[in-house]
């Protein structure tokens, strides 16, 4: 019984945990969820104020926009279209380079004459000659400045709007909020003032946590948590005195302004809280019922199951002769006597077994030997096959040898010596329209002699052999590569003591394959080569920034040829004794390292 109790609190207290941790996970999807929703608001507020900058500057491009006429009929129209067209509902208007009004839309007779370099804040803002948008000044509202220069670039006034944080425009592009609930959205300056709010009384007025919400807003950082309001705010109806609460804020990229959105902590996670309650509810039930249930069986039990606990220790001393006795028809009844048949039928198990674990080792014995005999064949397989195809790949480096031995000595000479014959006969010749025949005929065995020479470096490259396995590598990427502008970077540099000639011959035509696949297919700008020495290994890397490619979509491809030229690259450093790495992923470029031992 104490066991069953122990197993159920075991069981009610991981539940618990489990709904505590569940619980946090949900309270943490809530807030991102929140920090998401108020960054897609801060977005589309930052494409508002960009599309109403844009509506500024194009004031300027307007046919007939010229400051420096005196005729500003072109540029009434343009504020004109610009005000019925953009946010600016507190009105648009143009600056000279002083600050001086040019004219407004609407026009309004107040502000005939007036200076806006006066104030010292627009003043400040317009130093730098971009565009911005401000924070809110003074009563009037968050003002946007747009630049106008003249066609030598040279600044020749300001265009500019008032934003109304009140008007029908300005709340429209609020998300609709339940306002039974206790959630709001906030747009705040860089000042801690409220530019505007989902609950219009909060408007123009400073907010609490002002000053953290500043810093916020001048590093361009987010934030989303909890936080204590313990000022009282009537503009928040039927809250005061508040609580916890849950912030999460976004800082504008357009303007020095942030998006808050705020509600109540409890409101917010009500949902998980009930959860955690239920699940507390539900344990004490379970628990107290497990206790009543173990009680009762435990009674039922205890007897018979000690008297099949004696059987059940004389079986496994030995005993299989003394029968178990029987209590009655119950379930424990039934087990005893399904015990007692288990009895019988395990003494004659027992003498049947040890007959077949006889049997079973004498066949285990003869399996294993035919097991060793058939890994020893197929060892043999394996190491014929390498051996095989180590004299597959010498004899094809040889027969490359040979034909590039053979083209070079006799083919490239006799298409030297019959150019040299060509320019001869040229010289000689007076018929100009033969001379140009034979310039037709010499400039073909040119070609076909650089194609030979070519020939000649793919099948074997004589800078291998004279100069060593890092410089040949270097000229033929270089060869390769840079035609097709791609940027290459050595890092590294060879021993002074040259490699064995086979290990030489098996890694450059690695790097060749690598390479030549970079030309055909990676699309690369830049790759990296490396090469490294150390402890008995040389090393080397070749790295690109192309387009990769998906590996387990080359191994199930039902094109067999696909692929062949990375297995040989394989086959060859396995050859070796080395390693060979491919590390590669769609638009994430492709890596391959090579590793040989120098015995």
């Amino acid at each position: 019984m104490v066991l069953v109790i122990m197993g159920m609190l075991v069981i009610i207290g991981t539940l618990n945990i489990s709904g505590y941790l569940g619980m946090q996970e949900n309270i943490q999807r809530t807030f991102q969820e929140r920090l998401t929703l108020t960054q897609a608001i801060a977005n589309h507020w930052d494409y508002i104020l960009q599309q109403n900058l844009s509506r500024l500057e194009a004031v300027s491009s307007l046919p007939g926009v010229d400051l420096e006429d005196s005729d500003l009929t072109p540029e009434k129209e343009a504020l004109h279209n610009a005000y019925l067209n953009s946010i600016f509902s507190g009105g648009v208007f143009l600056l000279n380079t002083q600050g001086a009004l040019l004219w407004s839309e609407p026009y309004r007779k107040e502000w005939s004459g007036r200076d806006l370099f006066t104030n010292p804040t627009i003043k400040r803002l317009l130093r730098d000659n971009r565009p911005i948008i401000s924070s809110l000044i003074e009563d009037e509202g968050p003002f946007a400045f747009m630049p106008i220069k003249n066609w030598q670039g040279k600044l020749v006034g300001w265009v500019g709007g008032i934003m109304n944080p009140s008007s029908p425009y300005f709340m429209h592009n609020f998300p609709a909020l339940n306002r039974n609930h206790t959630g709001y959205l906030d747009i705040i300056d860089e000042g801690g003032r409220v530019i505007s709010s989902s609950i219009p009384q909060r408007g123009l007025k400073p907010t609490d946590h002002g000053n953290y919400l500043s810093n916020l807003i001048q590093t361009k950082k987010t934030a989303v948590g909890t936080c204590h309001s313990c000022h009282e705010d009537t503009s928040l109806v039927g809250r005061t005195g508040r609580a916890q609460e849950v912030i999460a804020f976004v800082p504008l990229a357009m303007a020095p302004w942030g998006v808050s959105i705020r509600q109540a902590e409890a409101e917010v996670l009500a949902p998980a809280r009930g959860m955690l309650r239920r699940i507390l509810m539900y344990s004490l039930f379970l628990f107290l019922l497990a206790i009543v249930l173990a009680w009762g069986i435990g009674l039922s039990i205890t007897r018979p199951v000690n008297s099949l606990t004696q059987a059940a220790q004389r079986i496994s001393s030995g005993d299989l002769e003394e029968p178990i006795p029987v209590s009655g028809q119950d379930e424990i009844g039934r087990l005893a006597l399904t015990f007692d048949h288990m009895r019988v039928k395990l003494k004659d198990s027992i003498d049947t077994i040890e007959q077949w674990n006889r049997e079973l080792e004498q066949r285990v014995k003869e399996r294993t030997k035919e097991l060793e005999t058939s890994q020893a064949a197929l060892k043999r397989k394996e190491l014929a096959h390498q051996e095989l195809l180590k004299k597959v790949i010498s004899a094809q480096e040889d027969e490359r040898k040979r034909m590039a031995r053979e083209l070079h000595d006799e083919t490239s000479q006799s298409l030297s010596a019959l150019i040299l014959a060509l320019d001869t006969q040229m010289e000689k010749s007076p018929d100009t329209s033969f001379k140009k025949k034979l310039q037709d005929t010499r400039s073909l065995a040119e070609e076909i002699l650089d194609g030979i020479h070519r020939l000649i470096f793919a099948l074997r490259p004589a800078m291998l052999d004279d100069l060593g396995l890092l410089p040949a590598i270097q000229w033929y990427a270089q060869r390769q590569l840079e035609p097709l502008g791609v940027g290459i970077t050595f890092e590294g540099k060879e021993e002074r003591e040259r490699l064995p000639a086979p290990i030489e011959t098996a890694i450059f035509r690695v790097m060749q394959e690598a390479i030549n696949n970079i030309a055909k297919h990676a699309q690369a700008e830049n790759v990296v080569i490396g090469y490294s020495q150390r402890d008995q290994m040389v090393s080397i890397e070749i790295e690109d920034d192309g387009k990769g490619f998906d590996v387990e979509e080359l191994k199930s491809s039902t094109d067999k040829k696909r692929g062949l030229g990375l297995l040989g690259m394989k086959e060859r450093i396995n050859q070796l004794g080395g390693s060979f790495t491919l590390e590669t992923a769609p638009a994430m470029g492709t890596r391959i390292t090579i590793e040989a031992p120098l015995s």
